[in-house]
């Protein structure tokens, strides 16, 4: 049973969501605060959904704290809110959402999209628990959502781990923006641009090995040669 750990300061609408996740067979913890919702992280939920404009979270400043958190920087995380704008959406994923669901939202289409984003997390093709993908100088785990490069360690939310899992999957090939929506989010709403938000923050995280992700201007993007031998 997966725990969803719900962050919203509507008690109402908590109370609604959290009868309709439970009779979908999910686990729910619900967090009213922004301090709350830091604190259940100790809970280990396998997946957030969260309004960034709980109480005392002021904007993204949730979002930010939860992906800043050790115990929050890989967990993978909804977010559900009333804000609709383009702006909106870039600034979550730039901040580390793995989707982004406005409302009003259809009660049968919400469960469907946090378990899409569990599969992506815990693919069923892993041969094993803890498996991970070797290619080159990169390993991918995605049962610990996390990279290793040259042996450093690097956390990922899931959708920079899938973008890396089909960047890296056919060393050389040039991926357009199209394709990686396609591939990496079948299931999502999700914009081009989201594609370029990722890959500039893949790029920040992995600092002097930025270039790991290479651009091919007018095309898209591939895995940089020297890292897949």
């Amino acid at each position: 049973m997966a725990h969803v750990l719900l962050v919203d300061g509507d008690q109402n609408h908590a109370s609604l969501l959290t009868n309709l996740l439970q009779s979908q067979g999910f686990e729910v913890t619900h967090a009213a605060t922004h301090a709350r919702a830091l604190e259940r992280l100790g809970m280990r939920p396998d997946i957030v959904v969260l309004d960034p404009d709980v109480p005392d979270g002021g904007g993204f400043t949730a979002l930010r704290d939860l992906r800043s958190a050790p115990e929050g920087a890989a967990v993978p995380l909804l977010v559900l809110t009333r804000r609709g704008d383009e702006i909106d959406r870039v600034v979550a994923f730039e901040l580390g959402a793995d989707d982004y669901v406005v409302w009003p939202y259809s009660p049968r289409e919400l469960p469907l999209r946090l378990r899409a984003i569990l599969r992506r997390s815990h693919p069923r093709s892993a041969p094993q628990a803890g498996a991970a993908t070797k290619l080159g100088r990169i390993r991918l785990s995605a049962a610990e959502r996390r990279m290793w490069l040259d042996g450093v360690a690097y956390p990922m939310t899931v959708a920079e781990l899938r973008l890396l899992e089909v960047l890296a999957s056919t060393p050389g090939r040039v991926w357009s923006r199209h394709a990686l929506l396609a591939e990496a989010w079948p299931e999502g709403d999700v914009q081009l641009r989201t594609i370029d938000v990722h890959v500039r923050r893949l790029r920040e995280k992995l600092g002097p090995h930025s270039d790991l992700i290479e651009t091919v201007r007018g095309v898209g993007y591939r895995v940089g040669g020297p890292y897949t031998v």
